[in-house]
Formats: structure tokens, sequence, C-alpha cells
């Protein structure tokens, strides 16, 4: 059969449309084929990821460890989870109600990241710094998710783990940084997801020993920013200077606590403070905040 240059033209449109389409899990049409489930749809009790985070993951105080060691021993637990997750099409996620497109988002950053240490952990993680200690140079060895190394996909100026494309999901390669910013913070506007996405350091939130599911989903990411708010050592105000001392993520972020309506000591002050009085110290214009020191060591079991 042969088309003449109209009919070309028209058939090369349609196929650059459809691609378009498909290429954004939000997008929605009513050209797109009807999702049919398979055998291997998502189960959202996520009960898989539960499963290996609490056998790995533990609670200490305001922070949480995990044990790559032995979950390097067993990683095809986490890889089993990781198939499940991209088995999803992009069709099928489009069905998903928002409390289960975003706990499935949280789990996605928080799987692939855990996936990324382990594919580099030990060595290709560790450094050595010299530091003075007492008066005298000491070599010490730091392993960050901060140290590992780009695999692909982008220049070496500005390089980072986060900006990898080392995994797929819904058919395509994606980044770490392309689920928090493009896929969560982009569409959805929930300034606790701060407190759940976990970049495999001391200095971020806890990674909860269970997965996040959508029908806790609002409760679950309360108590993470509570939990991370009130536990985590640093975090407290000083009546006496005045002085809210908070994590970096309020300075690297605090758009996004002020999209809710006030600002980020509206925000602490309503979850930090133990009482109405402390509460309206913490939101005068005359408290100033100091950001804290972030500790990008791994988040590891020693």
């Amino acid at each position: 059969m042969h088309l003449n240059h109209k009919q070309i033209a028209s058939v090369l449109g349609f196929l650059l449309c459809f691609a378009a389409a498909g290429s954004d899990v939000f997008a929605s049409g009513t050209e797109e084929p009807v999702y049919v489930p398979s055998a291997r749809s998502i189960n959202h009790d996520h009960a898989a990821w539960t499963k290996v985070l609490s056998r790995y993951v533990t609670v200490e105080g305001g922070t949480s460890v995990v044990d790559y060691k032995r979950l390097k021993a067993n990683q095809r637990e986490l890889d089993s989870y990781i198939e499940t997750l991209q088995s999803v099409a992009g069709t099928e996620f489009r069905e998903f109600s928002g409390d289960q497109r975003l706990a499935f988002l949280i789990n996605a950053y928080n799987a692939f990241t855990l996936r990324l240490i382990l594919n580099n952990y030990p060595d290709k993680m560790t450094k050595t710094e010299t530091k003075i200690v007492d008066g005298k140079d000491q070599t010490i060895s730091i392993r960050s998710i901060r140290n590992i190394p780009v695999s692909r996909g982008f220049s070496n100026l500005g390089a980072s783990p986060w900006k990898d494309k080392f995994f797929k999901l819904f058919s395509d390669e994606h980044s770490l940084d392309e689920i928090e910013h493009e896929m969560i913070r982009a569409k959805f506007n929930e300034p606790r997801i701060h407190f759940a996405v976990v970049c495999a350091s001391i200095g971020c939130p806890m990674l909860r020993p269970e997965a996040y599911v959508a029908d806790r989903l609002k409760d679950q990411l309360e108590d993470a920013t509570i939990s991370f708010l009130k536990l985590r050592p640093g975090h407290r105000f000083d009546p006496q200077t005045k002085t809210l001392y908070l994590s970096s993520i309020f300075d690297w972020y605090g758009k996004d606590f002020e999209k809710t309506g006030g600002t980020v000591k509206d925000f602490v002050a309503q979850r930090m403070a133990s009482n109405p009085d402390e509460a309206n110290l913490i939101k005068s214009s005359d408290t100033k905040i100091k950001f804290l020191d972030y500790d990008w060591s791994l988040n590891e079991k020693k």
C-alpha cells in the first residue's frame, strides 16, 4: 500500500501524539487504552515492602539504621518488591486514587534508594578523609550516598546519585530526583513527604519499618513529621534567645511548607510546641531560625 505525503503526515502526527500522552503517568484523556489488571498488579498494602523494612530497619530514638550487610546478602527480597513496582504500567497507575499514587511513589523512592546503596555498598561509597582530632591528624573512612559514582545519563558536572537514571519505572528510565520533584512535589501539595522520602543518611528523617499505605497515609505522614521534629536530637526552641533550631530540610524546601498556608514557623509550632504559649512564641516575628548542619553519613547499622 502506498501513502501520499498527507497520509504519511497524518500517521506520524497520530503516533507522536500517542507517544506524548503515554510519557506522563499523570496525564488523562479519553483515547487511552483500557487498563486490564494482570497477575502482578500491585497490592496496595505493600506487604512485601513492609516485610523488608521490618527485617532490616531498626529505629533508634528519632533516627533509623539499616542493616545493609545482611540485606545485601538477601537482596532478592528487595529486588522482588521492586519488580512488582516496575510491573505497574502508567495506565494502571492513573487508575489509582491520589493516596494510592502518593504511597506508591514514596515507597518506590525509598526502595530504589536502598537498591542504590546495595549496588555500591560498601567500597564504592567509602572515602577517606583526614581530620584533626585532639590536635593530631587522623584518617577516617566515611560512607555516604554522596560518594557514590554516577553510572550514566548526564555530564559529570554537577553529577549526583539523585540525578542518575539508574532504574526503570512506568517503562521509562528515571532518577530519584524525578520521583521526588517531578512526580511527588509537582503533583501533590503535601510538605510532609519530606519526612517520608529518605536519602539513606543520618541527617534524614527516619525510615519507617513499615510501608506507606493509602488508607493510613495521612496519619503516617503526620506521625513521621512529629517524630522527626520531637525526637531528632538538635531540634528545639530556646525561649531565652528566641531561636528555633531546625533541620536544613526546612531551609531547602521552605516554600513547600508555605504552600499549605502560613510559614515554616507556623508548621513547626503546630507540631513541636508543648503548649499554646510556646506555640505563639515560636510563631513570633521575633523568633529567628537556625538551620542545623546536615549529617550525610550513611544510616547503616554498626
